[in-house]
């Protein structure tokens, strides 16, 4: 694969309306809630819409969730 560099860069206000937006035209594509059906999937609709973690105040990336077992 070819390492070409990008300067693409969105800000983060940018990203979250991205997501809201992708999330809100799947919600509403035919196509796309047939295939949940046929897969038997239930989004949450509290997931798609959910606030992203805020930044690490070491190095200001988003602090990634922590899976817990489950006693």
């Amino acid at each position: 694969m070819l390492n070409i560099p990008t300067s693409f860069y969105l800000p983060p206000e940018d990203v979250d309306n991205l997501r809201t937006a992708a999330a809100e035209l799947m919600k509403q594509s035919q196509d796309y809630q047939k295939l949940l059906q046929e897969f038997a999937a239930h989004p949450n609709p509290e997931s798609i819409f959910a606030e992203p973690p805020p930044p690490d105040p070491k190095d200001g990336k988003a602090a990634k969730k922590q899976n817990k077992p489950i006693p």
